[in-house]
């Protein structure tokens, strides 16, 4: 991305701040932020890919963070008997989970708690790797009891 599209993207960011932008402008602002993040996704993976053992880069996602966090447990715990379950919603259950999930091996799955049912990425998973205990961190307020129990019909 040149210098002139980054300054155009400045200007348009102090614009917003004195008044709202127009149509045009809030459409121009979209493309060139959807362009800076691609052209700073590119650099950066070159950047990895530059550093002497980091050829293999090789990008996790999802649509979202829930489904970012099953691909890294998919890659990283193909086979486990454990998962550690947070929200996706609030990173301090999942964060103070962190330690529990490295001490037993497992991998730390977000949920998307405004649901009702699990994701059938995450069943898939489950029933993949071969999970039979499920670590939920946080009470109710954080993962809904219809969830919570959701895990239990999904257990062998």
């Amino acid at each position: 991305m040149d210098q002139k599209k980054i300054d155009r993207i400045n200007e348009l960011a102090k614009l917003a701040k004195q008044r709202e932008l127009t149509a045009e402008e809030q459409a121009e602002r979209t493309v060139l932020r959807e362009e800076y993040i691609a052209a700073f996704r590119g650099n950066l993976e070159a950047q990895l890919k530059s550093i002497a053992g980091a050829q293999n880069v090789k990008r996790l996602s999802g649509a979202g963070r829930c489904e970012t966090s099953t691909a890294i447990a998919r890659e990283f715990f193909p086979s486990t008997d454990t998962i550690v379950v947070a929200t996706a919603f609030n990173f301090a259950d999942a964060l103070a989970g962190g330690p529990l999930a490295a001490d037993t091996g497992a991998p730390v799955i977000l949920l998307d708690t405004n649901k009702k049912v699990l994701t059938n990425d995450l069943i898939d998973y489950m029933n993949s790797a071969g999970v039979e205990h499920v670590i939920v961190l946080g009470g109710e307020a954080a993962v809904r009891s219809e969830l919570f129990r959701a895990f239990q019909g999904y257990l062998k």
